[in-house]
């Protein structure tokens, strides 16, 4: 058994660049199949003599199966399938049903390799499989003897596996709708906790396709019971990495051609011991996903990056855009936790991004922020804002720093240097307007001057608000008071209605004693840029 108790990963989000050097990210979202002529002159031939067999059998297992599964699902009702397990001769075709897939598998050319053991109900009964990167995934689920699945909405509507999908009993989950999800959870806590013989549950946590390359961030909705979980890690170590689909890659189609062509395809299903996880892990979900994460990315000796199908949403919408793909990806689910996100937002932060980025590398420099402004780059005010921005003096910045500069306009410049440079930068906005030829422009300014007057405000007014909360927490004595005068005070100065975890609000609470023992703006801004 596996057992941890901190949450110590490293994870990967891109690489290093040297000033004005821009290296794209890792994507996890790309995949690309590249035919050398053997390959295309093995795929004619096995098109011409074993594709229309292997399409034969395929399609004998596919009908058999769907047949009994629909014997085994009449007379039951949706409702019934979600509140008690099958059980009788209704399970018996569920295993009948599983061999027969089974063999469809064999039938489209897999070859499938076991290491380790599944373990019984009672000591895992949540399966966590990844990574999920091909539609041929599904092999495990049918090997595994048909446990119940968390498969998204859609699933049902599909021509035969949907019949096939309902007959595992599974958790549906629509992505969209924030109320399914958390039914969801409950679900599977119930399902988890129950006393009755309910198989155990499979699931996918990364949530959506990735190219198999890396782990992206596990969704913590398998870890809320607080159950063991086993891992299971699936491989295709093919030379021809034919079984992967992901958003940016071959279409669907195209891979099952791809795999049914090829005299034979590996598959390997890995078992981990269970994972038990610490009382840390029962009470932060988060924490338990992110080490059964580790672990798994152990296994398959693959790094973890903190991308979800969110990132892969906006990498779309920069493809959309004319933008390299890897400028959308930018860790939604870790931003959104700190600054609240809303994906509608990101979606228009990204239009208004792309109309001055750079198309071929996807980062606004000095010279992409003069053209969309109409005004000469060697302009002294234009140059006065990009340095108060470029801070850090790489000479560009991304779409995520676009973004987190935006939502970090109430934010207190923790540096003297800084906020002079934020007070002399503000000067030159009305003589901007001014210069500017193109009114468009308008908006892109008024943001940036926004940040920079509210920058300029909590300068002067931040010293005059923590000595008054630092005061009245001096005061009180009784510890319910404390929180709820320092939770206001917090929510005061997130005025921007940013999401905060119970951890940062623990945090800021303990900032509070070292604030009051502070005598000037510049400790006082110095302990602020700490976290306090």
């Amino acid at each position: 058994m596996l057992e941890k108790t901190t949450a110590s990963c490293s994870t990967v989000t891109g690489s290093k660049c040297d000033v004005g050097q821009v290296k794209l990210q890792t994507n996890p979202f790309r995949h690309r199949i590249t035919l050398s002529i053997y390959d295309k002159m093995k795929m004619f031939i096995s098109s011409v003599v074993l594709l229309p067999l292997r399409v034969i059998g395929v399609a004998t297992c596919l009908v058999t199966s769907y047949s009994i599964a629909s014997i085994g699902l009449l007379g039951t009702t949706e409702e019934q399938l979600k509140s008690k397990p099958m059980q009788g001769s209704r399970r018996t075709l569920r295993a009948i049903v599983s061999k027969i897939m089974v063999g469809l598998f064999y039938c489209s050319g897999f070859r499938v390799r076991v290491k380790g053991r599944q373990a019984m109900a009672r000591e895992a009964p949540i399966l966590v499989l990844a990574p999920h990167s091909s539609v041929y995934d599904s092999l495990v689920v049918f090997f595994l003897g048909s446990p119940s699945i968390v498969a998204k909405e859609e699933v049902k509507k599909l021509p035969f596996f949907g019949k096939l999908v309902n007959f595992t009993q599974p958790i549906y989950v629509d992505r969209e709708d924030p109320n399914s999800r958390l039914k969801t959870i409950q679900e599977m806590v119930r399902r988890a906790t129950s006393e009755d013989s309910w198989q155990q549950t499979l699931i996918f946590p990364e949530g959506t396709c990735s190219n198999g390359k890396s782990l992206i961030t596990f969704k913590p909705g398998a870890f809320y019971p607080g159950v063991a979980v086993q891992p299971v890690c699936i491989r295709y170590p093919n030379r021809l990495d034919t079984p992967t689909w992901t958003w940016d890659g071959p279409e669907a189609w195209k891979t099952v051609l791809y795999t049914m062509t090829q005299f034979v395809t590996y598959a390997e299903i890995e078992f981990l011991p269970p994972y038990v996880p610490s009382d840390e892990e029962k009470r932060e979900p988060k924490i338990f996903a992110s080490n059964v994460r580790s672990e798994m990315a152990k296994c398959l000796e693959v790094p973890i990056v903190d991308y979800s199908f969110e990132d892969c949403q906006l990498m779309m919408k920069a493809t959309k855009l004319e933008l390299p793909s890897e400028s959308g990806l930018i860790g939604v689910a870790n931003l959104r936790s700190k600054y609240g996100f809303d994906r509608k937002d990101l979606e228009a932060d990204l239009d208004s991004f792309a109309k001055i980025a750079n198309k071929k590398d996807g980062v606004i420099r000095l010279q992409d922020l003069a053209s969309y402004l109409k005004i000469h780059g060697n302009n002294p005010c234009l140059m006065q804002i990009f340095k108060a921005y470029d801070q850090d003096s790489k000479g560009f910045k991304t779409f995520k720093e676009f973004i987190v500069g935006k939502r970090s306009a109430t934010l207190l410049c923790h540096q003297r240097t800084k906020c002079e440079s934020c007070l002399s930068a503000s000067g030159a906005w009305k003589e901007m307007l001014c210069l500017s030829k193109d009114k468009s422009a308008y908006g892109i300014l008024e943001t940036m001057t926004a940040q920079l007057k509210i920058k300029q405000v909590l300068y002067k007014f931040t010293k005059f608000k923590l000595d008054i909360v630092a005061i009245n927490v001096a005061r009180l004595k009784d510890g319910e008071k404390r929180m709820n005068s320092g939770y206001t005070m917090f929510k005061v100065l997130c005025s921007r209605k940013l999401r905060v975890t119970l951890l940062e609000l623990e945090q800021y609470l303990q900032g509070i004693v070292a604030i009051s023992k502070a005598t000037n703006v510049q400790q006082l801004a110095t302990l602020y840029a700490h976290g306090y």
